[in-house]
C-alpha cells in the first residue's frame, strides 16, 4: 500500500506523532511530526525511517529502559499479535537535554491479511506533558494539603451529609480513639445529650451546621465527649466546602477546656469578690451598698407591679454607752447577735437584712403590707430582748433593746426609693423619742385616702373670661397640687420650703397682675378687693412661719389653699368682677 500525496500532506500538517508499522515491526510511514520529535532524541531531521525495524528503534533508543516506554512497545506487539485491535496508554520519553516528554499513545489495526490477521498499525503520539505537569502539580497540592490537614495540631474533620468522613491525627488524639471509631459516624457520637446552657446538643447542633451551610462559616463554643465518655469544651470552626461535588462541612476543632477553666475560677472569684463587696464584714449580712442597690431595683419593679413595698429601720438603744461600758469586743459580738436575730426573722427569698451603718439595721420586705412588716418588725424587736444581753446604761432596761420605724407604701413614679427610707428615718425617730423600745409605723389606709381624694381639679366653669387672670388661677391650681403631694408624701422640709416659697410669689404676683386689671377697667370695689389680698398674703405668711417652726399640719394648708384661696376668693369674691374683665 502506498500513500497518495493529498494523505501524506493531511498527515504532515497534524501535531501528533505518527507512525505506520507493518505486521513484521518494520516502520513503513511517519510524518513530519514524529521526525522533528526525534531529532530531540538524537536523530537526524534527514533520517529515512521507512524500513526502520519499529522494536530496535525502542530498544536502542535512550529511553528503551524505560518502564513506561516499555509499556507502550508491549502493547504495539499485543496487537501485531491479534490479541486485541487497539491500544491506548501514557509514558514519556527523555531527550537529549534531560527532560522528558510525556506523550499518550494510541494503536489500531488499519489493514488486515486475507486470514484477518493484523497486516498494518498506525501508531500516534500526542504530547501531554502540560497536562502531566498540571496533575503532577495537583497531585503535589493533594499530597500537601493532605500532610497538613492529617498533620496539623489543630483537630480537623470533614462532614458530608450528616456523617464524618474524615478526620486528622489530631482529632483522634483529642478524641482519645482511632480514625475509624470516628469516619462514618454522626457527630452525635461526640457530643452528650445536653449543653451547658440546658438545651439539647442535636438540636443545638443542627441549627449551627444550617447557618454554617447558609452563610459559609460558623463559629461557636461547643461541649464535646470524647470516646472514652469525658466531656471537653471546643471552640468549634465551621466552614462550607465543596468535596467531590458534594457540599461538605470543613470542621475545625480548638480544645478551650483549660480556658473555661480558668474562666470558671475567675468567675467563681469574681462572684466572691462582688458578695464580699456587699457584705458587712462584722455582721456577715448585706452592707449599705448591697441595700442602696437591691432597694434601687425593688422600688422600681414595685412601681410596676403596684403591690406594696416595706420597709424597717432599726436602731440599738443606747448603744454608745454600751460601747463605752463594755469596749468595743462586746460591742462587736452584740452587733453579731443582733444581726442573726434580723437575718433569722427575714426568711423568704426575696426579703433583705442589712446593716444600714454603725448600729442601724434595715430590712426590705418586697410585696409586704403594713400586718405582715409590723410582724416582722415585732418579731425582731422581741428577738433582741430574748437575747438577754445586758446593759446595765440602758435607761429603759435592763438589756440591750431596739427602736424600729416600720413604712408601708404603695410606690409612685413621682417619687425615688430615698423617700421611703427618708420616711422610716423619720418614724425610727418618732419611737425613740417616744421611750425607745417600741414599733412606730405609718398610717397606710389615711395616706392612700389622702393620695386619692385631695386634689384640687381645674374646670372650665371656673374661667372668668379674662386670659391672664385665668391662666394664672390654673397656676395656682397647679402649684396647690404640688404643695399638698409633698406634703402628704413626707418630702423633705427643704423640698416643702421652695414649694412653698414659689406659691407665695405666685400669689403674690397673681395679686398684684389682678389689680393692676381691676385698676385699668375701673372696678368700683378695687379697695375692697386689694384688702381681701392683703389678708391671704398674710394668712400665707403665717403658715410658712409655722412650717419652719414645725407647727404645720395638712388640714390648715388644705384649708387655705381648697378653701380661702380657691373656693371662697377665687370662685366666688373673683367672679364679682368677672364682668369688667372679660376680653
Amino acid at each position: 500500500m502506498t500513500f497518495q500525496s493529498i494523505h501524506t500532506v493531511i498527515l504532515d500538517s497534524i501535531d501528533d506523532h505518527i507512525a505506520v508499522i507493518d505486521y513484521l515491526g518494520i516502520i513503513v510511514y511517519v510524518n513530519n511530526a514524529w521526525k522533528n520529535f526525534n531529532v530531540g532524541i538524537g536523530f537526524p531531521l534527514d533520517y529515512d525511517w521507512i524500513g526502520t525495524d519499529y522494536f530496535e528503534y525502542c530498544d536502542s533508543s535512550t529511553v528503551g529502559s524505560d518502564k513506561l516506554t516499555a509499556r507502550g512497545e508491549f502493547e504495539i506487539r499485543e496487537v501485531l499479535a491479534g490479541r486485541c485491535d487497539s491500544f491506548a496508554c501514557e509514558y514519556k520519553i527523555k531527550r537529549n537535554d534531560g527532560s522528558y516528554t510525556w506523550f499518550l499513545g494510541r494503536g489500531m489495526v488499519i489493514e488486515r491479511s486475507a486470514d484477518g490477521a493484523p497486516h498494518r498499525i498506525i501508531g500516534t503520539h500526542t504530547d501531554i506533558s502540560e497536562r502531566k505537569q498540571t496533575e503532577d502539580l495537583l497531585r503535589r497540592s493533594e499530597e500537601k494539603h493532605r500532610m497538613l490537614f492529617m498533620d496539623s495540631p489543630d483537630a480537623y474533620l470533614i462532614l458530608i451529609d450528616g456523617i464524618f468522613v474524615d478526620c486528622n491525627k489530631a482529632a483522634a488524639v483529642m478524641l482519645h480513639g482511632e480514625r475509624s471509631m470516628i469516619i462514618g459516624y454522626p457527630p452525635e457520637i461526640l457530643s452528650p445529650d445536653f449543653q451547658p446552657d440546658g438545651k439539647k446538643s442535636a438540636e443545638s447542633a443542627e441549627k449551627r451546621i444550617t447557618e454554617a451551610l447558609q452563610t459559609g462559616k460558623n463559629t461557636f463554643e461547643w461541649l464535646h465527649r470524647r470516646l472514652d465518655g469525658e466531656n471537653f469544651y471546643v471552640e468549634v470552626s465551621l466552614a462550607a466546602i465543596e468535596l467531590d461535588g458534594k457540599q461538605a462541612l470543613f470542621v475545625a476543632w480548638r480544645e478551650i477546656t483549660g480556658r473555661k477553666k480558668i474562666e470558671a475560677e475567675l468567675e467563681a472569684t469574681h462572684s466572691k469578690l462582688e458578695t464580699l463587696s456587699m457584705t458587712d464584714g462584722l455582721t456577715c449580712i448585706a452592707n449599705r451598698r448591697q441595700f442602696d442597690h437591691v432597694l434601687t431595683q425593688e422600688y422600681a419593679r414595685h412601681i410596676r407591679s403596684g403591690k406594696e413595698l416595706s420597709l424597717i429601720l432599726l436602731d440599738i438603744d443606747y448603744f454608745k454607752r454600751f460601747n463605752d461600758h463594755y469596749g468595743h469586743v462586746s460591742g462587736d459580738k452584740c452587733l453579731q447577735q443582733i444581726a442573726g436575730v434580723i437575718g433569722k426573722s427575714v426568711a423568704r427569698s426575696g426579703d433583705l437584712a442589712a446593716r444600714y451603718g454603725g448600729e442601724e439595721f434595715a430590712c426590705i420586705l418586697p410585696d409586704t403590707d403594713q400586718q405582715g412588716a409590723l410582724f416582722i418588725a415585732e418579731k425582731i424587736r422581741q428577738g433582741i430582748i430574748n437575747l438577754a444581753i445586758p446593759h446595765e446604761w440602758s435607761d429603759i432596761a435592763g438589756c440591750v433593746t431596739a427602736s424600729l420605724g416600720v413604712v408601708t407604701l404603695t410606690c409612685h413614679k413621682e417619687e425615688s426609693a430615698s423617700e421611703i427610707v427618708v420616711r422610716a428615718d423619720e418614724l425610727l425617730y418618732k419611737a425613740k423619742d417616744l421611750g425607745r423600745n417600741r414599733i412606730e409605723y405609718n398610717d397606710v389606709y389615711a395616706e392612700q385616702l389622702d393620695v386619692n381624694f385631695v386634689q384640687l381639679v381645674w374646670q372650665e366653669s371656673f374661667t372668668l373670661g379674662n386670659t391672664l387672670i385665668d391662666d394664672q388661677h390654673k397656676a395656682l391650681f397647679l402649684n396647690s397640687n404640688q404643695l399638698l403631694h409633698a406634703i402628704i408624701n413626707s418630702s423633705t422640709k427643704d423640698e416643702i420650703s421652695k414649694i412653698i416659697s414659689h406659691l407665695l410669689d405666685t400669689i403674690t404676683k397673681h395679686f398684684i397682675d389682678e389689680e393692676s386689671i381691676l385698676e385699668s377697667v375701673g372696678y368700683p370695689l378695687l379697695m375692697e378687693h386689694s384688702i381681701e389680698h392683703e389678708k391671704l398674703k398674710n394668712r400665707a405668711l403665717e403658715l410658712a412661719v409655722a412650717f419652719n417652726s414645725q407647727e404645720l399640719h395638712v388640714g390648715d394648708i388644705f384649708e387655705f389653699l381648697a378653701y380661702n384661696v380657691i373656693k371662697k376668693h377665687m370662685l366666688e369674691y373673683d367672679r364679682e368682677y368677672s364682668a369688667y374683665t372679660s376680653d
